[in-house]
Formats: structure tokens, C-alpha cells, sequence
């Protein structure tokens, strides 16, 4: 797995990181008290994984999902027991335990909290909200809106011949008697469906129709006319699109809050997996020689 080696690459690529500094601060400070709390005794610094913990993590998996775990899913899994393992120990140095009933893994979620409080004292500057807005401006892109009506034909009813061929004569009576949506409310077949969407996103559109051709064609037709018929997964449909709205990227100013909460989140996950990665290079995990071959774990 070499484990040890890589995180330690990992580490120094994440610490470069100056909002990050005050991580180190609080690591510095939790040594401390661990070598007070344990009298300068050197921890049992030896994770070994066993047969039975890969057995065992292996069948919950399966009782789970009900198929064995892919190579992938075996070495995240056993990333995952080292990681557990880890905080556990650490956790127990500091005597998170003490008159407490708990299992292991809300230890190690105690030690997770405790970087995250730690992470939290690095408030994001203006600046950097305004550097990370910039980078990740696809993140807040306002989708295109469309505001529409549609007449629908049933093609279980109908037949898929007799229901397309229906909607083209209305389309053309609709178009020739430039007819408005009010005026063309009854003219479909019953449907349970609103005969009008406002202001809607394509993710509205395909909630409610499927990925389907009329999904697709809804924001790729100029307004004003009856079009189609297009497909969904009712039928078909006649279109009258009155609006519709382009794609469009906001002002910094008015999702500042919005952008400073998604960095101040970025940074603290970050900040956890690096004082993670911190107390791992304390560790040695042992897997056994034919146990690591069978799992797929040689190249790790």
C-alpha cells in the first residue's frame, strides 16, 4: 500500500496552503498535551489489518450491497480502517473515552470535530472568497429559464401514428389562427400535468417530462409559435414557449455570503484530511504478504 510514503506528498501539498497555518498551530498545541497526558511514553505506533478485519469488512459489504466490493472499493475500504484506526488511537491519548460509553468510530469522529474547530479559526479573507468565486464561477452559472405551455396527445390512447399525426393539424390550425396558450387550453388530450411552467430550469423540465426529445428541444425553440409535436414519457406534445431566458453568471456581491460559506467548507475538509494525514505519518500499517495479493493491493 505504501501508504505512509504517499500521504506524506499529500500532506506537504496541502499544507503549502497559507489559510492552513493555523492548523498546524493547533497540531502543535494537541502534541503537547499528548506528551503530557501520556508522560512521554511512546504510543504503540503498529496498525496491523488482519484476515478477520478484511473478512469481516468484505461481508458487510455484501450483506449491503449483495455483490463482493470491486479492487477500488476493497483498498478505499481498508483505507478507510486504517484512517478509523488511527483516530481512534489518537483520540484514546487524549482521553476522549474517559467516562464515556462509546464505540470506536465516534471516537475517531470526536478527532474529525476536533480538527474541524481548529480549521474553523481560519476565517476566509475577502480576497480569497473573491479568488475562489473566480475559479469556481461554473459552480454558481444561473441555468437558462424557460417559461412554456404545452398541449398534450396520448399515444396509448391514440396509437403513436394517429396521435402525431393529430398534433401536426393542431399545430398548423394553432399557428394559421395565431392562436395564444389561452386560447388552446382544452385542445390536447387530458393529462396529469400543469398546461403551463414558469421560469423553469432544465432540471424542472426533466423532473417533470424525463430526459426526453421535448427536454431537450423546450430551450432550443424561439418563442412565439406552436412547435413539435416532441416526445416525452406520456406521449407527445405540442409547444408554445413565450420566454425564455439565457444562461447567465451572477455578480460577485450578490452570492459574496453564498461563496464565503462554500470556501469556509472547502478549507475545513481540507484542514481535517491534512491533520489526518498529519497523525498518520506517526503510523506503520502491516498487512500480510499473500492477504495484500489477494485483495489487489501491490500497487498501492
Amino acid at each position: 500500500m505504501n501508504e505512509g510514503h504517499a500521504g506524506g506528498g499529500r500532506a506537504g501539498t496541502v499544507l503549502r496552503n497559507p489559510v492552513l497555518h493555523v492548523l498546524l498551530l493547533g497540531i502543535i498545541a494537541l502534541a503537547a498535551y499528548w506528551l503530557a497526558f501520556s508522560g512521554g511514553e511512546q504510543a504503540d505506533n503498529v496498525i496491523v489489518i488482519t484476515r478477520g478485519d478484511v473478512e469481516e469488512m468484505l461481508a458487510k459489504h455484501e450483506l449491503t450491497f449483495g455483490k463482493p466490493p470491486s479492487e477500488m472499493e476493497i483498498t478505499s475500504m481498508v483505507q478507510s480502517l486504517v484512517r478509523e484506526e488511527v483516530l481512534y488511537r489518537e483520540a484514546k491519548r487524549l482521553g476522549l473515552d474517559k467516562d464515556d460509553i462509546i464505540i470506536r468510530r465516534r471516537l475517531a469522529q470526536k478527532m474529525d470535530f476536533l480538527s474541524q474547530d481548529i480549521a474553523s479559526l481560519a476565517e476566509p479573507t475577502d480576497t480569497a472568497v473573491a479568488a475562489y468565486f473566480e475559479e469556481n464561477i461554473e459552480n454558481y452559472r444561473i441555468p437558462p429559464q424557460v417559461t412554456f405551455c404545452h398541449l398534450f396527445f396520448n399515444t396509448d390512447a391514440r396509437g403513436y401514428l394517429e396521435a402525431r399525426e393529430a398534433a401536426a393539424v393542431m399545430r398548423e390550425n394553432l399557428n394559421s389562427s395565431q392562436t395564444l396558450p389561452g386560447g388552446a387550453r382544452d385542445r390536447g388530450d387530458r393529462v396529469m400535468l400543469p398546461f403551463d411552467f414558469r421560469a423553469a430550469t432544465p432540471q424542472d423540465v426533466v423532473s417533470r417530462f424525463g430526459a426526453s426529445e421535448l427536454a431537450d428541444s423546450v430551450f432550443a425553440q424561439p418563442p412565439a409559435a406552436w412547435r413539435g409535436p416532441y416526445a416525452s414519457g406520456y406521449g407527445l406534445h405540442l409547444v408554445y414557449v413565450e420566454q425564455l431566458v439565457d444562461a447567465d453568471y451572477p455578480e460577485f456581491e450578490d452570492v459574496r455570503d453564498t461563496v464565503r460559506e462554500d470556501l469556509a467548507d472547502q478549507l475545513r475538509r481540507q484542514a481535517n484530511n491534512a491533520f489526518y494525514l498529519a497523525l498518520r505519518e506517526s503510523y506503520d500499517v502491516v498487512i500480510d504478504d499473500d492477504l495484500r495479493s489477494e485483495l489487489g493491493l501491490d500497487s498501492q
